[in-house]
């Protein structure tokens, strides 16, 4: 097996007559122009024409990046075979079917299926709509983990009974959403130190005999998430953290470097390319936002309330909204309790409070008014963020996980994310195609789940 790397989080798995290359984005912003690659790639069409087979991780757009795919040339596309998550909405798969590639395979979860060659490949879904790969050929054994949250060794250990032996580990090291406002320094720094514990949990748990840190060469590139950029841990704190902690060997590779399984390998040279494009990022411009007419912000937000409503009764919702409502206030203490058991026992509809930064106004927003103008002072709303940022999530289902992870907004007192994220996670599920009815709801009420958007 050799990898090839690509950037961010994708690389080239050549295994002979089979070249997996997994979540490819390789120019270009991300996530509202929130994100862009902290390096510059250098895989071209001369790369695609050795590629048989892409997978994708799950739908973010620095793992399922449409204008990458798009630009594969058509007749390469013929020839390649995409692997997806089986999902219950299948979008992924069906925008891959329209583009003409050779075939696109639905994987079951948690299946070994032959990809031909001597090659199999197990996907596992994870949580929020992510999913890990393993790939195994008669020589060895890649699990590649990208963004899925997984924190605890007792979760590694079930994921190293169905994989056995693992050679070579790909995952994340550093920071990829918001947690916490620019004075937050310390609750920043714990965020980078528990992304840098969490790969050292997935190397030793899976023992595995190499780790290739990746999935966190971005740099935040919006004048509204640039702070985040001293807090992240920089590919050399990954590689001294493997060595130290871990018995599994760093595999540091740049944009263009090749590494066959088991050749020898110093880090030194990937960390010196990446050292000088990390000293590069506070001199690289930003990018800013126009403001949005608030015509427009108020119409779209109607279209958006309709789409989340649609098929489900307002009771139903209602009391969803009073229950989320309910566990956030109550975690504000005594009174907090109070009102959010008030809240739930009159089926009161939450109002998320926007202090709409450009406009320099306050804006309530409620699923069943939409949004709407109002005389709150900043102090008084739960977030604050721009039009721009506000108009993408009400434009897709998708925008409010784009939200949380650019980072473009900002929290007015402590839990204020909560009020609007918990509509913001109604659409997220929406958008993966799941249930948003009696029985979802009946399950959350037997069961203490994390905040939807969380």
């Amino acid at each position: 097996m050799r990898i090839e790397f690509v950037n961010h989080s994708s690389f080239l798995a050549d295994c002979g007559e089979l070249r997996l290359l997994c979540d490819p984005w390789l120019e270009g912003t991300a996530f509202n122009d929130g994100w862009a690659l902290l390096s510059p790639s250098v895989f071209g069409p001369g790369g695609w024409e050795r590629v048989t087979h892409v997978w994708i991780s799950h739908e973010h757009p620095d793992h399922f990046s449409p204008v990458t795919l798009r630009a594969v040339p058509e007749a390469l596309r013929a020839r390649i075979t995409v692997l997806y998550q089986a999902t219950a909405d299948h979008k992924v798969a069906e925008f891959c079917r329209r583009l003409g590639f050779r075939e696109v395979r639905e994987l079951a979860p948690g299946q070994w299926i032959d990809l031909g060659a001597g090659v199999s490949a197990l996907c596992e879904p994870w949580t929020s709509g992510d999913s890990w790969l393993a790939l195994r050929t008669p020589r060895a054994t890649l699990v590649n983990l990208n963004d899925c949250a997984i924190y605890t060794p007792a979760e590694v250990a079930g994921i190293r009974a169905k994989v056995g032996r693992v050679d070579v580990l790909a995952t994340q090291f550093s920071i990829s959403s918001w947690d916490g406002n620019p004075e937050d320094a310390e609750r920043l720094r714990r965020g980078a130190d528990r992304m840098l514990e969490r790969m050292v949990v997935h190397a030793r748990g899976l023992e595995a005999r190499w780790t290739l840190p990746f999935a966190s060469f971005v740099w935040f590139c919006h004048e509204e998430n640039a702070y985040l950029n001293p807090f992240h841990n920089r590919v050399e704190a990954a590689a001294t953290a493997l060595r130290e902690r871990t018995r599994s060997a760093p595999l540091v590779l740049y944009p263009g470097d090749r590494w066959e399984l088991d050749a020898p390998h110093d880090p030194a040279s990937a960390i010196a390319r990446y050292a000088c494009d990390y000293d590069a990022v506070p001199s690289r411009p930003l990018h800013r936002s126009v403001p949005v007419p608030e015509g427009e912000l108020v119409e779209l937000s109607r279209g958006w309330c309709s789409r989340l409503r649609e098929g489900s009764d307002a009771l139903r919702l209602r009391v969803r909204l009073a229950r989320q409502r309910y566990r956030a206030r109550s975690a504000a203490g005594a009174l907090g309790m109070l009102a959010g058991m008030l809240g739930l026992a009159t089926l009161a509809e939450p109002e998320a409070w926007i202090w709409m930064a450009d406009y320099e106004a306050a804006f309530g927003l409620s699923l069943f008014g939409g949004l709407r103008r109002g005389r709150r002072r900043r102090e008084e709303c739960d977030v604050a963020l721009s039009s721009d940022s506000l108009r993408y999530v009400f434009q897709f289902l998708w925008g409010g996980e784009t939200l949380l992870v650019n980072a473009r907004f900002r929290e007015l007192h402590p839990g204020g994310w909560s009020a609007l994220f918990h509509y913001l996670g109604l659409a997220a599920a929406r958008n993966r195609g799941l249930p948003i009815g009696w029985r979802d709801l009946l399950a959350r009420l037997l069961r203490r789940a994390p905040p939807d958007a969380r």
